[in-house]
């Protein structure tokens, strides 16, 4: 008898010792209550079971199982968006780990739901200014680039705005990322904000948008210009050759349009390293294309400083900028016709077809550029008398001076030579015809 008692304690205490608690249990299946008892309001009602158990044990003294809770959260997607607002006050939880998963939770949860929750925009941002780890504020940075990319309209406007301060970390990596993640925002609300206008039937113009487009188009002009004074602070603070050039490039997505991008970028020009002397001098071309004549009137006396940049490779980029500006350019045709006699032969190429592609698009060429070309036909390397004759040919009537000096071209020893100045006397001659002949028309 006392064996037979012996054995059952035994059995009893095994039993006990492997009986799992609360938090040892697997969670419920969708609907169902968890296993532990606790009272219950009408929001949790509300709240899916397996949501409740992970919410609660986001409380654990354990700072694994809180890991694993906001992980579970954030992997249930949609269904767990009632538990936002438990996720957003857990990220004052004291291990750095718990508050990474908090963050990727509350970001996986947004992006899966039809509306963004409430209050997530806001706790992130409040993560990039106050968390203490890096690591930490560089997810969060993270976090809202990713739910930028679903938002439109005003969730994607405070999305970019909630990244601003990331510009002004202490950490390099966390200013890095935070440039990296404005710079996919920023250029997909310049889309959306050219969808919002021309994907109307007709094409709108401002004043016959909806009251909700027009609402959207001022939220991210505002959020375009928002942008601009802590990216040109970032740039002028931080000594990361990489970040600045990846600012220039952020800039350069904003748009000529927006307010301030050209002073922003004439800064990028005295840089200290020529890829980003370089990548200025292209944004500043790209924005005179893009913009309205009055920007490519302030890009313009900024590229010809280029032109007397230390490195060969911005000046010839700064000379293509201006060729391909075209006639806004007209006032850089001395800065260009003296390139034809003192640069090197590969600068002397690229300035007569910026001075073709600019005497091309106005009425009156002018002396200066075309005694310029013609000198050119006389230079020393066959690709600069081969673009010369080109440019010409492009100007058609307007370059009958240069008749002679095309006639002389054609007995060039270079073959390429001879061949485009016979098209440029054929295209002078053909233009000059048909000028005439329009003139000759009775009114």
């Amino acid at each position: 008898m006392r064996k037979e008692a012996s054995l059952a304690a035994a059995l009893l205490a095994l039993a006990t010792a492997s009986a799992p608690g609360v938090l040892d249990q697997e969670p419920p299946t969708a609907g169902a209550a968890p296993d532990a008892p606790r009272a219950e309001s009408a929001a949790d009602e509300e709240i899916p079971g397996r949501v409740r158990y992970w919410l609660d044990r986001l409380g654990d003294p354990d700072e694994d199982r809180r890991e694993k809770a906001a992980d579970e959260l954030g992997d249930l997607g949609a269904e767990a968006a009632p538990a936002i607002p438990g996720l957003i006050a857990a990220l004052g939880d004291p291990h750095a780990e718990v508050r990474e998963e908090l963050v990727d939770a509350l970001r996986d949860i947004s992006q899966k739901t039809r509306r963004l929750p409430d209050g997530v925009i806001d706790a992130l941002a409040r993560v990039i200014r106050e968390d203490p780890e890096p690591s930490v504020r560089e997810d969060a940075v993270d976090a809202l680039e990713d739910i930028g990319r679903c938002a439109h309209g005003e969730p994607l406007a405070l999305a970019i705005r909630a990244l601003l301060p990331g510009l002004e970390d202490r950490d390099a990596s966390v200013r890095r990322e935070t440039i990296e993640s404005l710079g996919e925002l920023l250029r997909r609300a310049r889309k959306l904000r050219r969808l919002t206008v021309f994907t109307t039937t007709p094409p709108a113009t401002a004043t016959d948008l909806s009251e909700e487009a027009s609402r959207t188009l001022e939220q991210l002009d505002a959020v375009l210009a928002a942008a601009v004074s802590p990216l040109t602070r970032a740039y002028a603070t931080t000594d990361d050759d990489d970040a600045r050039e990846e600012i220039v490039d952020v800039l350069e997505g904003l748009g000529a349009s927006v307010a301030g991008v050209v002073d922003a970028l004439s800064a990028a020009l005295e840089d200290p390293e020529e890829d980003i002397r370089r990548k200025a001098v292209e944004a500043l071309r790209d924005a005179a294309v893009e913009g309205k004549s009055d920007v490519a009137g302030r890009v313009v006396p900024l590229l010809e400083e280029a032109l007397r940049d230390r490195s060969e490779e911005v000046r010839e980029e700064a000379v293509s900028a201006l060729g391909r500006i075209g006639a806004p350019a007209r006032r850089a045709v001395p800065a260009l016709s003296a390139l034809l006699v003192g640069a090197d032969s590969s600068t002397r190429e690229r300035a007569a077809e910026a001075l073709g592609s600019i005497g091309s698009g106005v009425e009156e060429p002018g002396a200066e550029l075309l005694e310029a070309l013609t000198r050119a036909l006389a230079d020393t390397e066959d690709d600069v008398r081969e673009e010369a004759a080109e440019a010409l040919g492009r100007l058609g009537a307007r370059a009958a001076s240069a008749a002679p000096a095309l006639l002389r071209a054609l007995d060039d020893e270079d073959r390429d030579v001879r061949r485009q100045a016979a098209r440029a006397l054929d295209r002078i001659e053909r233009s000059g015809a048909a000028g005439a002949a329009g003139a000759a028309e009775p009114r």
